[in-house]
C-alpha cells in the first residue's frame, strides 16, 4: 500500500536524528517476532581417496540465536534481561525496525535494524512488504477487506504481499538474505464517538534465499535460507501499522 512506502521512507529521513537519541522511544504499538530459519552453507571440499566430496552442513537461527548474537560487543554490548523478546515496532522512529524488547514489554532495549538505514553493519532488516524504492506499488499484492466508516465501526484487511529478510554480521562475516509471500492480516475498531478502541495484527513471511552471497560464519562456496518468520500484536487505540 502507498501508506506503508511512505512511512518507509519517513523512517529513512528519520533515522539521523534516531541516532542522536539518547534513549529509545517509548513503543506502545508493536508485533511479537518469531524467527525460525535454517541455513545451509558449503562446507569446504574434501579430497576422498580418488576423487572429491561436496558437502553442506546446516544451522538454525531462531529468536535465541539473535538474542545472543545482540548482545554481543557489535551490536548492544550488553547482557539483556532473562525474558527479554523480539518485536516488530509500528509507531514513530521505530515504525519497521526489528527491536528488544524489556520481559514487561515497556520498553525498548535496542534496536536491531536502525544501521540498515544509516548505511552501517551489523543489524537485522525484515519487512512484511518489500516496495522498491522508486515503485510504491511493488511488493503490494491482492488484498482484501470491508470498513464501516460510521460510529461506531472499523476495519478488516488481508493482503498478499513479497516480504524480505536480511542479517549483516561484519564481524562473523554472515550475510543472509532472502525474499518470499507475506500474508498480513489487519484490524482496527473504534467507538460510538470515532475514538481507536482496538487492534490486532498478524503477519507471516516465508523467506527463501540461494546464493553465491549468503554467507554464515565465512562459510565457503554458496548458502540457503529458509524458514518462517511472523509476527502478532494486539492492542488498544489507534496503531500507525497502515496509515
Amino acid at each position: 500500500m502507498k501508506l506503508k512506502f511512505t512511512l518507509v521512507l519517513v523512517a529513512v529521513v528519520l533515522s539521523s536524528v534516531y541516532q542522536a537519541l539518547a534513549v529509545f522511544p517509548v513503543l506502545t504499538n508493536y508485533s511479537r517476532l518469531n524467527i525460525a530459519l535454517t541455513v545451509k552453507t558449503n562446507l569446504p571440499l574434501q579430497v576422498v581417496n580418488n576423487g572429491y566430496r561436496y558437502a553442506f552442513k546446516t544451522a538454525k537461527i531462531d529468536n535465541k540465536t539473535l538474542l545472543a548474537l545482540f548482545q554481543q560487543p557489535q551490536y548492544a554490548n550488553t547482557t539483556f534481561p532473562d525474558g527479554s523478546f523480539l518485536a516488530m515496532g509500528w509507531q514513530n522512529l521505530l515504525w519497521g525496525h526489528v527491536v528488544v524488547m524489556n520481559p514487561n514489554g515497556t520498553n525498548v532495549i535496542f534496536d536491531a535494524t536502525q544501521p540498515y538505514y544509516g548505511a552501517g553493519t551489523n543489524y537485522l532488516f525484515i519487512t512484511f512488504w518489500n516496495g522498491t524504492f522508486g515503485d510504491n506499488l511493488s511488493g503490494f499484492g491482492a488484498y482484501a477487506g470491508s470498513s464501516v466508516t460510521t460510529n461506531p465501526g472499523g476495519i478488516s484487511w488481508v493482503q498478499f504481499d513479497n516480504g524480505y529478510f536480511e542479517l549483516d554480521d561484519s564481524s562473523s562475516t554472515t550475510f543472509l538474505y532472502a525474499n518470499g509471500a507475506s500474508t498480513e492480516h489487519w484490524k482496527e475498531g473504534w467507538d460510538a464517538n470515532g475514538d481507536y478502541t482496538t487492534w490486532s495484527d498478524t503477519e507471516s513471511f516465508d523467506p527463501t534465499g540461494a546464493d553465491y552471497r549468503e554467507k554464515l560464519n565465512n562459510s565457503p562456496g554458496a548458502g540457503t535460507v529458509e524458514g518462517k518468520i511472523t509476527a502478532t500484536g494486539h492492542g488498544k487505540g489507534r496503531n500507525p501499522i497502515d496509515f
